[in-house]
């Protein structure tokens, strides 16, 4: 921006009181992304896909990359990292603690980034630091606060090529990438914008940059590309709907704040600010186009034929609306003072209603029914629960957190996952948890208590009749 290319370029001088107050007030943002992303990070209890990756990332290695291949849309670098605490039988907050460092780490590289950019870098990083998204993820114990964490990298990198193309940089974006392509699919669409960020160029460094991208993405396609292709095959992600306007306007929505009847007015305000930043520094209104809006147009358009368009699939572009965002508050401040209060207050009003209700958020859906189970089960008893592919949640739960081993059970025309509590026989007695959306199976088991249920899970209680 043109106010900040005097600062950039200026000579250094004794850092003055703005210089003092400007590092204050980052070093403030900072502390207060930390503290949001660690407080109380153990509750809530784990959510079904949490334990997925933590019910998987137990498994012999040997065993965990055919499992994805075949069972899962995602690769493997995720598992691995939740792999020492799945291990363990940590708590929920030992296996979010890597989602945790790597927002952290995405938080610090933005701030280190827009630390030249004046004004508009404290706006920026204060919203990065509070955005419900971010925290959301940074809190959950699966992979997008790391694509968060590479796609703040690319695009740090990429803003660095585009000021002085050394080949260092390119070779960190190629790393990025490949570290990214290993934790989720949709890094493909984030190495497709950094493709095109020297655009016509035909230099050395340019060539350099290309071929880093290109050799990460055929490094992922030798070591992983047969799953990619084997899980395609496979999808089973069926639920995601299709692209359309309003769909896409939701999805960009949900990167800012999580109510969604604000969602015209997020787009509308992150199109100006794009307009804003491209109009006052090229370099990072190519930057935008080639990270932010070609991504975003390329997910859409795959997310018209394919189930793939998700506010969490393009995590690694989330940095680029609260910038945007940013962009028009520090604009607004710059034309007149009480239209930049009335900005940042706007700004406010789409940002920390959502953060006070992602820290520490609620309660999963299955909890409720979970820890009346944990209160009346006994050993002896089965544990089952249906539909049998929810059988991540019983699993943790009541086998890895609960001493003894586990003994499968297999009862005709139940429909569900089921396993013994102890090491003792069956008692003849199974505790089914399913969801109340669901029709419970005809098993043939009779009822042996009320059944227990929550606003969206049940509990029942069935056991073996006389002759069964």
């Amino acid at each position: 921006m043109g106010a900040d290319s005097s600062t950039i370029t200026a000579p250094r001088a004794r850092p003055g009181r703005g210089a003092r107050t400007a590092t204050w007030v980052l070093g403030g943002a900072l502390l207060v992304g930390i503290v949001l992303r660690l407080v109380d990070l153990g509750y809530p209890a784990l959510d079904f896909d949490e334990t997925f990756t933590a019910v998987t990332s137990r498994m012999p290695l040997h065993e965990l990359f055919g499992f994805l291949r075949h069972h899962d849309a995602h690769p493997p670098l995720d598992y691995l990292l939740s792999r020492p605490a799945a291990l363990a039988g940590g708590s929920a907050a030992a296996l979010r603690l890597p989602s945790a460092l790597l927002s952290i780490f995405a938080l610090g590289v933005f701030a280190w980034w827009m630390r030249t950019r004046g004004r508009l870098g404290l706006i920026a990083t204060a919203m990065m630091a509070v955005a419900a998204f971010q925290l959301t993820y940074a809190r959950d114990a699966r992979m997008y606060a790391g694509m968060t964490a590479v796609g703040v990298a690319a695009a740090f990198a990429a803003d660095r090529w585009l000021h002085d193309p050394r080949r260092s940089h390119s070779v960190v974006a190629g790393i990025v990438v490949l570290v990214a392509l290993f934790l989720h699919a949709s890094a493909l669409v984030m190495a497709g914008g950094l493709l095109l960020v020297p655009l016509r160029r035909s230099g050395e460094e340019a060539w350099w940059w290309r071929g880093s991208i290109l050799a990460a993405v055929g490094l992922w396609a030798v070591a992983w590309g047969p799953s990619f292709l084997d899980q395609i095959r496979a999808s089973s992600a069926s639920w995601i709907p299709h692209t359309t306007p309003g769909y896409l306007a939701r999805t960009l929505n949900e990167l800012v704040t999580s109510y969604g009847n604000l969602k015209w007015i997020v787009v509308t305000a992150t199109i100006v600010g794009v307009l804003l930043l491209a109009r006052e520094d090229r370099r990072t209104g190519r930057l935008l186009a080639c990270l932010f809006v070609a991504p975003v147009v390329a997910a859409a358009i795959i997310g018209m034929r394919a189930h793939f368009l998700l506010p969490r699939s393009l995590a690694f572009l989330s940095w680029a609306p609260l910038l945007a965002l940013a962009a028009v508050v520090e604009a607004a401040l710059r034309r007149w003072s009480a239209l930049g209060v009335a900005a940042a207050a706007g700004a406010a009003v789409l940002l920390l209603p959502s953060t006070v209700s992602a820290v520490p958020g609620k309660q999963p859906a299955p909890a409720a029914a979970l820890g009346r189970l944990r209160q009346v089960a006994h050993d002896g008893d089965a544990v089952a629960i249906h539909p049998p592919w929810l059988r991540p949640l019983t699993h943790w739960y009541f086998s890895v957190k609960r001493p003894g081993p586990e003994g499968a059970l297999d009862i005709p025309r139940l429909e569900a996952d089921t396993f013994v509590l102890g090491s003792g026989p069956w008692s003849g007695r199974v505790w089914l948890v399913e969801p109340t959306s669901y029709t419970t199976p005809d098993s043939g088991l009779r009822t042996c208590a009320p059944t227990w249920t929550s606003s969206e899970y049940r509990l029942l209680c069935l056991e073996q009749g006389v002759g069964s």
